[in-house]
């Protein structure tokens, strides 16, 4: 306690404070060396601050027009499918390939026709060709196994069938030389040469009786006085030993 009667001095007592604002810019508060300023800076807004980051790309989020956010909502919602769509594709299950041409194949002989004006050298074969398979198929060329004996094919090649439309072809014959058509042969065929997606391939196609036993018939009206021919061909395809009875 103090004498004279004066009071005591307060222990711990300091001046009026003043609270000041923030520095307006270009204020240097001359002190270098003071670390003790508690504003974000930029290190902190960009990622050391958990949610930083995301409050500005909010920030700059918001400040864009309505009609710039609905269009990137909608290409990132595009995004998002692409990105889930494509792995889905790369895993699909990859489809077989198409059969190969000379499996869905199938030729029908319609007949032979002689007379009506072409000469005895001449005469008309009409085949039908169908498409087994569900892709198309394409008849690329026609011919037989005779030297002596010239195709030509109407309509004009290629052609092409369908599942359910067949294509059907006129094929006119002319023995130009009797000397090069095999005598008493057994095994008459038509050669075709046909593809589809996957090959291009050529088949022999025997096609029945009928059609052996016409074509033996048109070779004998056309060659039959010719010396050294022979004759007389197989009746049936049973009767040439080269399929069973």
């Amino acid at each position: 306690m103090s004498s004279g009667g004066q009071p005591p001095e307060r222990v711990g007592e300091v001046g009026p404070i003043e609270l000041t604002s923030a520095l307006s810019p270009g204020e240097d508060t001359g002190d270098t060396g003071d670390t003790g300023d508690t504003g974000p800076d930029d290190t902190a807004v960009w990622g050391s601050a958990p949610g930083g980051l995301e409050r500005r790309v909010s920030a700059w989020w918001q400040s864009l027009p309505r009609r710039r956010r609905r269009t990137g909502s909608a290409l990132i919602a595009l995004a998002v499918v692409a990105a889930i769509a494509v792995p889905a594709l790369d895993h699909r299950t990859p489809q077989p390939p198409p059969p190969l041409p000379n499996d869905v194949t199938d030729v029908q002989f319609l007949g032979i026709s002689t007379g009506g004006g072409q000469s005895a050298d001449d005469f008309t074969v009409s085949v039908r060709v169908s498409d087994l398979d569900s892709s198309p198929l394409t008849v690329r060329q026609v011919s037989q196994g005779y030297p002596g004996v010239s195709l030509s094919v109407t309509p004009d090649l290629p052609r092409t069938a369908r599942p359910g439309r067949p294509v059907t072809l006129t094929l006119r014959a002319t023995v130009h030389d009797c000397a090069l058509v095999t005598p008493n042969d057994p095994y008459p065929v038509l050669i075709l040469t046909v593809s589809n997606s996957r090959a291009t391939q050529t088949q022999r196609d025997a096609l029945g009786d009928s059609y052996i036993i016409d074509m033996h018939g048109a070779l004998l009206r056309a060659c039959g006085t010719t010396a050294g021919f022979g004759g007389p061909f197989p009746r049936s395809a049973a009767d040439s030993g080269i399929f069973p009875p």
